[in-house]
């Protein structure tokens, strides 16, 4: 039986980024299929305010956004900003910074998703949480990533 070849790095990153952005589109998804047929359920009698979803909502944004540009953009433009390029940090390193960056971003959608259900909301209240986790994601977090896998190869 032949040896199985590791799956590399990157594509396995790669794979959980893209993931997350799949399942901001899965809620969407959830919540069309469970409130399109029918009269919604009755909401809850004391629910929370809705700006309290969306002010954790953003704070997760924000949160996600700063992580990124802090603990992991930054260390990789500093390590090249160098004559020679200092060392990058290591791939362990690097995929527990960017996965938090990633499980921030995420949390946002949860939340937008959390309300959905509570408030038996159409997809069209859900949408500019999910919309603000996939943009963190396509726009700031996998843009750093593909840097630092580019950097790495270099």
């Amino acid at each position: 039986m032949p040896d199985a070849q590791p799956v590399p790095s990157r594509n396995v990153w790669l794979l959980i980024a893209c993931s997350m952005v799949m399942a901001a589109c899965l809620y969407a998804l959830v919540i069309t299929l469970l409130f399109a047929s029918g009269p919604p359920p009755a909401a809850p009698d004391t629910p929370l305010p809705r700006a309290l979803f969306w002010s954790a909502a953003a704070a997760f944004v924000v949160a996600s956004m700063l992580w990124t540009q802090l603990r992991v953009r930054a260390p990789i433009d500093q390590a090249l900003s160098t004559q020679p390029p200092a060392p990058l940090f290591t791939v362990a390193e690097f995929q527990a910074r960017s996965i938090i960056s990633l499980a921030l971003a995420e949390a946002a959608c949860v939340v937008g998703f959390v309300q959905a259900m509570m408030y038996h909301a159409p997809v069209r209240d859900y949408l500019p949480f999910g919309a603000a986790t996939v943009l963190v994601i396509v726009l700031d977090v996998i843009p750093t990533g593909l840097r630092y896998w580019s950097s790495r190869d270099a």
